[in-house]
């Protein structure tokens, strides 16, 4: 009898083990492994089979339907803009592969219907900017090297504008001397270090995980994107960081003189 007691326990302890390991299976195939990053909508109620987080890779496909007839509308996924087109069921259908780390899904709109009377002004926005500087010595100096993108527009009375681009260089020697040059890029946009910057996923640097830094220098890349200002840097870049940064240093050197 105490042998088929034991025997009994032992089978009831198993089948808890195995229920326990299920359990434990089933949370790992939800997202425990940590493959599933969340999503920051603003306002997720707009967008028709939202959900609050997918898995790295995965293709994301939503409805955004309140669409008005006098408003342009742009999407952009933590500031890339995201293709969009025309859905069967009305408004406009979105597409996205959601990238390895939590991302932000922001909808800039523009009311096509407003005048504005055009003035006599030039503008310039700052495309991209790479910034290397070494540590700073014991005399409190360090070199420092800035290279960047400008995009300016000229827009006389009429409403005629003009764009080009240009490239700005400075220098801080470690004497503490000083150069600064500026060189005309004729009318080259961002489209290369744009890819640059999603090849390499730059616009989520500060949110990954496992990431790697850099002492005895500073490297970091500063760019505009529709919703705004990014920058990433040495100090918490994935293993290929410095190489994606390097790209976009080439490219826009390559713009001088050219």
């Amino acid at each position: 009898m105490k042998g088929k007691k034991i025997m009994k326990s032992v089978l009831i302890i198993a089948a808890i083990l195995a229920v326990v390991a299920g359990g434990v299976a089933v949370l790992r195939n939800n997202g425990g492994s940590g493959d599933r990053y969340s999503i920051e909508y603003g306002n997720k109620g707009l967008y028709n089979g939202a959900k609050d987080s997918y898995k790295a890779g995965q293709t994301v496909t939503l409805r955004f339907p309140y669409v008005a007839t006098d408003t342009s509308y742009g999407f952009y996924l933590n500031g890339v803009p995201i293709d969009k087109t025309y859905s069967d069921m009305g408004g406009y259908k979105l597409t996205f592969v959601m990238p390895p780390y939590d991302a932000k899904l922001e909808c800039v709109t523009r009311n096509d219907m407003a005048y504005v009377r055009p003035e006599e002004e030039i503008t310039e926005s700052l495309l991209y900017e790479y910034y290397k500087g070494t540590a700073l010595a014991t005399d409190g100096k360090s070199e420092t090297y800035t290279i960047a993108l400008y995009s300016i527009s000229e827009t006389d009375s009429d409403g005629n504008t003009e764009g080009r681009s240009e490239i700005r260089v400075s220098k801080t020697n470690v004497d503490g001397t000083t150069e600064e040059n500026v060189y005309d890029a004729k009318r080259y946009g961002s489209y290369e270090c744009d890819e640059v910057a999603k090849e390499y996923y730059m616009h989520g640097w500060d949110t990954m995980k496992n990431t790697i830094s850099e002492t005895g220098m500073i490297v970091r890349v500063k760019f505009n994107t529709a919703t705004g200002y990014i920058t990433v840097s040495n100090g918490c870049m994935p293993e290929n960081g410095r190489e994606g940064m390097n790209k976009i240093r080439a490219i826009l050197e390559g713009y001088i003189n050219q």
